[in-house]
């Protein structure tokens, strides 16, 4: 359960350290974290497309883009990030091959905010962290149990690069906190040290109702129709 909820409650005060080499912590533990990390939308999808392919129905059904997106963009991520860290710790001469294997694979899936480890961290090499580090910034997906900006945000970001599109940060200022203007300064530095753009925004928020709601649709009015948020498609979070 805490796997699948990408939580990484530890009962036993060495998270998975004792289970490092144990079949259990890659036929139960890892694919928990992956089914709870890619999102509920993805796993309903992925569910109707199977069903539709064991049944032999005539009628294809074809995974939406999201879950497509959301599929490749998590392979990729697991897979790089196993890759990196193994290479990292072979050059940095730590134990056996094979468990240098084992341990990047489980180290890469967990680090997408599931919170367990197999290998203590002052054990890793630095590059290994940083990649660790890389992995919990972005995170699971759109509607799973996993937090970070979300595998569809960073793939939409790479891809908007890559297509050369000017990408904008924009932040919104509800003006319901003292000192929350100066918060605009450290999304600046954050989008400048990242090459985007930025805007600033301040907005009025209505009297009456539901606070966070009054809220939301105040900022979805000073936004542009195309915005990305690291959440879910409404900017719940």
């Amino acid at each position: 359960i805490s796997a699948f909820c990408n939580a990484g409650f530890d009962i036993t005060g060495e998270s998975m350290i004792g289970l490092r080499s144990s079949p259990a912590l890659f036929l139960a533990i890892t694919p928990m974290i992956i089914l709870g990390g890619i999102g509920f939308i993805v796993l309903e999808d992925a569910s109707g497309w199977l069903r539709n392919r064991l049944t032999g129905k005539r009628k294809p059904v074809r995974l939406s883009t999201h879950s497509r997106i959301v599929l490749v963009t998590s392979a990729i991520l697991l897979g790089a990030g196993a890759l990196g860290i193994f290479l990292v710790e072979v050059i940095g001469h730590h134990g056996p091959i094979p468990q240098a294997a084992l341990d990047s694979v489980f180290m890469s899936t967990t680090a997408r905010t599931a919170g367990f480890t197999s290998v203590p961290m002052e054990e890793l090499e630095a590059g290994s962290r940083f990649i660790l580090m890389v992995l919990m910034m972005i995170g699971g997906s759109p509607g799973s149990t996993a937090g970070g900006m979300r595998t569809v945000v960073f793939a939409l970001l790479v891809l908007a690069v890559d297509a050369g599109l000017d990408v904008v940060a924009v932040h919104v200022d509800h003006g319901l906190r003292p000192g929350s203007a100066a918060e605009a300064d450290v999304v600046a530095d954050a989008a400048r040290r990242f090459g985007a753009g930025f805007r600033a925004e301040t907005v009025a928020v209505p009297a009456g109702g539901d606070l966070e709601a009054r809220a939301r649709r105040a900022r979805h009015g000073a936004l542009p129709a195309d915005a990305l948020f690291g959440h879910t498609a409404d900017d719940q979070a």
